[in-house]
């Protein structure tokens, strides 16, 4: 067991408590001390910036996404570069032979599979659908199969490229179960998630959930990134409060985050699913 049972039993005491009558009360703390923002001059620039002026700034807004959940085998798996966060999962000695790492948004580059590659004896199935050509070290290429596929909301092809959701892609390359599920998507992990939890709780069939996810998650990001239907704005509190509770409600408690030492807007999460 990753977890013990007194260690288990105190942190759903803590989630219980937190979900149902915490993370109201934090919500209006943290809006009550909203520190004002100096308004641009253009008037369109203000019409954007006008739910921004009522939120919180920097690392707060994560305040609703507290650490709630235990582990007692910590790894860290990547250190930051210095502008990103640093990458930890929990409990990777307990895996056996027969565990399924799912890694999502390789971007061609493999330090993460190469760390699980080195640790465990875990398949891999890595996904990206902007990749054409991937460049796997030999290592990872023995023990992965690449997908040219993206995660999404819902099935269907944008800009030439391919997008699942997590319930087809279970289907598509017949998983049983999910040890890890990493999942690098630049903004786009709120809508993945979203709709996993969403196809767990009210589809028609049940969706296998990963035993850990572990992700960064973004409330801004400014690139306009492709398809990202919020790029340009931040994400209100309120948004990252409703992916916070579909998380626990899914069973999912946060286990370790990371801040990005230089934008406070991303986050390294890694998660247990304790039920």
């Amino acid at each position: 067991r990753i977890v013990g049972a007194s260690a288990f039993e105190a942190t759903e005491a803590r989630a219980a408590h937190f979900y149902s009558f915490g993370i109201a009360s934090l919500l209006t703390k943290r809006l009550n001390e909203v520190t004002p923002i100096r308004w641009p001059e253009r008037e369109s620039d203000r019409l954007r910036y006008h739910v921004e002026a009522s939120q919180p700034a920097g690392r707060a807004r994560w305040d609703v996404m507290p650490v709630l959940g235990t582990c007692d085998r910590l790894e860290l798996l990547r250190a930051g570069p210095g502008w990103d966060g640093s990458t930890y999962a929990c409990g990777l000695d307990a895996l056996d032979e027969a565990c399924v790492v799912v890694s999502v948004g390789s971007n061609n580059q493999f330090g993460f599979e190469s760390e699980i590659v080195r640790r465990t004896r875990c398949r891999i199935e890595i996904l990206d659908c902007t990749v054409a050509s991937p460049r796997m070290p030999p290592a990872v290429a023995a023990r992965a199969r690449f997908h040219r596929l993206c995660l999404g909301g819902e099935d269907g092809w944008t800009q030439g490229r391919q997008f699942v959701t997590w319930r087809s892609l279970v289907g598509l390359l017949g998983l049983r179960h999910v040890d890890v599920r990493r999942l690098d998507a630049e903004g786009h992990e709120l809508t993945v998630l979203l709709s996993m939890l969403e196809d767990e709780r009210f589809g028609a069939s049940s969706v296998l959930l990963p035993r850990q996810i572990i992700t960064e998650f973004h409330y801004q990001h400014g690139n306009g990134y492709e398809g990202l239907s919020w790029a340009g704005r931040y994400l209100t509190m309120g948004e990252l409060a409703q992916l916070a509770q579909a998380l626990y409600r899914g069973g999912y408690r946060t286990v370790h985050r990371d801040f990005n030492p230089r934008w406070p807007q991303c986050v390294e999460f890694t998660l247990l699913r304790y039920r």
